[in-house]
Parts: structure tokens; C-alpha cells; sequence
């Protein structure tokens, strides 16, 4: 059986609620900042919107994959650190080790189930959100290696697929939302910019902006139904 087909959605609704909960927890710190504070926790805010959005609009592939990768995406090399550890320190099971593995596996379960149903993908045509989506596809090649740029795009993509435009342009203002942030910090701090710093800043607030005409088209068009 598989194990999405076992859990109610309401109860995995629910469960995508207090793990992207948890998540933002944890990375919660004593030092406050505002800016350092925006840049910290608006992403993760609008990434855990996303999550727990998809999963009420019974899209859970992108639901747990996003999970997953944002918050929980190292609970298994965690207990792998540990269990060679013993050697050295003896058997001490660390009890948040341990939680953060059960977590991770069973994100990753869910995600397998999932892909072994045939996620249904939605329809696609050129549009300006699909257009924000090489936008972002084209400024990580500018600035990442290639690697490193297709490697950024993999989420989105599935995001964009499986599940639909509106959660799509929506991570990507959760990527870029940062991007004046830091500008305004470093320029508050009066660190000066090169000229090719300054082209960074100006590309990704343009692509934001584009990105929030595409957010707000695609809300007048189909509402919330995403």
C-alpha cells in the first residue's frame, strides 16, 4: 500500500503544518535584527505558505518534496555523523538526531509514494509566469555555475509542474524577496558596491518586481485556486 494512500489528507495536512512549523522554530535565534531577521524568516514564511497551500490543494508531491528540502534536508547524514561517532563517544542517541531522522525519512517516503502514483501535472503555456521561470533560470546562470544554476531550478520545476503556476511565481518571490533586503543592509552599513554588484542587485529586483506582476496576473485570472 502506498503510505500517502494510508494517511488521510487532512491528517498529512496537518502534519505539513507543524513540520514546517518546527522548521521555522529551529531557526529561530536569540540575536534579533530586523533585517537580518526579514532576510532570515520572509523566505521561509512564504515557503511554508507554499507547502502547507499544496497540500490543501492536494498536491503533495510538492508539498513534502518542498518540506523536505527546505527544512529537514540533512537529517540522515545527522544520524550518519552520529552513528560513526560512537566510536569515539559511545552510544549516547541524541534525541533530536533521532527526531530529525524519523522526520526525514518519512518525508522521503511520502515523497517516493507519491511519485510511484503518477502525480497528475498541469497543463502548461507560455505565460508570464513560465516567463519569470527562465528569468530566474537565466540570472542563477549568470551568477552560479552551471551545476550549481540547474541544480536551483529542479525545485521550482517541480514546483511549476506538479503543481501549478501560482505556487510557482511564489517560490521564486521567495528566492528573490531577499535580494533588496540586502542591498538596503549593505548599503546602510556603506560597504561600497562594484559595478557588477550593483548589476546583481539591479537584475534581481527587476526579476522580483516581474515576478510580483506575474503573482498578481495569475491571482485576477484563476483566484486562489492553485
Amino acid at each position: 500500500m502506498k503510505l500517502h494512500k494510508a494517511l488521510p489528507e487532512l491528517v498529512q495536512l496537518i502534519i505539513v503544518v507543524l513540520l514546517t512549523f518546527y522548521g521555522v522554530y529551529e531557526r529561530i535565534n536569540d540575536k534579533f535584527n530586523f533585517i537580518d531577521s526579514l532576510i532570515q524568516y520572509i523566505p521561509l514564511l512564504i515557503i511554508s505558505f507554499i507547502a502547507i497551500w499544496a497540500m490543501y490543494k492536494s498536491k503533495g508531491l510538492v508539498s513534502f518534496l518542498l518540506v523536505l528540502i527546505t527544512f529537514y534536508p540533512n537529517g540522515i547524514m545527522e544520524f550518519a555523523n552520529w552513528l560513526f561517532g560512537i566510536f569515539d563517544n559511545g552510544i549516547n542517541l541524541d534525541g533530536y538526531v533521532a527526531l530529525r531522522l524519523v522526520i526525514t525519512v518519512f518525508l522521503i517516503m511520502m515523497v517516493i509514494s507519491y511519485l510511484f502514483d503518477n502525480p497528475k501535472t498541469s497543463k502548461k503555456n507560455y505565460n508570464i509566469e513560465i516567463g519569470v521561470l527562465f528569468g530566474y533560470l537565466a540570472y542563477s546562470l549568470l551568477y552560479q555555475s552551471v551545476p550549481n544554476a540547474l541544480y536551483l531550478l529542479v525545485l521550482p520545476l517541480v514546483i511549476y509542474v506538479f503543481g501549478s503556476d501560482f505556487l510557482g511565481v511564489l517560490f521564486m518571490i521567495s528566492k528573490l524577496i531577499t535580494i533588496p533586503l540586502i542591498l538596503f543592509k549593505t548599503l546602510d552599513a556603506n560597504i561600497e558596491l562594484s559595478n557588477s554588484a550593483w548589476i546583481y542587485y539591479i537584475l534581481g529586483i527587476v526579476l522580483l518586481v516581474f515576478s510580483f506582476v506575474a503573482l498578481s496576473k495569475n491571482i485576477s485570472k484563476n483566484g486562489y485556486n492553485a
